[in-house]
């Protein structure tokens, strides 16, 4: 016979995943795992993860789910493209073979124009 997990237990299995195909959990575990996605605990995961690469200024300030945010970082590799000598460029040449543009890209004040030359964009 299957028993049905404690919330608790699921809410902390699920902010150890990278999986938001919540669907099948009740509604209480839901808005608990949901919850925990926007807490303190991932935005300064992601805050620390641009302070690390020296790029600070591409963090984002308003509200959002801290740790999808997180995971989606993490797998853009292209961050050296937004360096702080960077910061001041009108116009960002973006290299071929990026898949996407990340939305701190909002972030770049002085952007004008954004070059996307041969790029494999979803």
């Amino acid at each position: 016979m299957i028993q049905l997990l404690c919330t608790d237990i699921i809410t902390t299995i699920s902010d150890y995943t990278n999986d938001y195909n919540y669907n099948l959990i009740n509604k209480e575990s839901f808005k608990k795992v949901k919850q925990m996605g926007i807490s303190h605990y991932w935005k300064e995961k992601y805050d620390n993860h641009f302070i690390d690469l020296k790029i600070e200024h591409l963090i984002l300030k308003r509200d959002y789910n801290w740790k999808y945010e997180c995971f989606r970082i993490k797998k853009f590799q292209k961050w050296d493209l937004f360096t702080k000598t960077r910061i001041l460029d009108t116009h960002l040449i973006l290299p071929q073979q990026l898949s996407e543009i990340p939305k701190e890209i909002g972030n770049l004040i002085n952007l004008q124009g954004l070059h996307l030359y041969d790029n494999q964009l979803k």
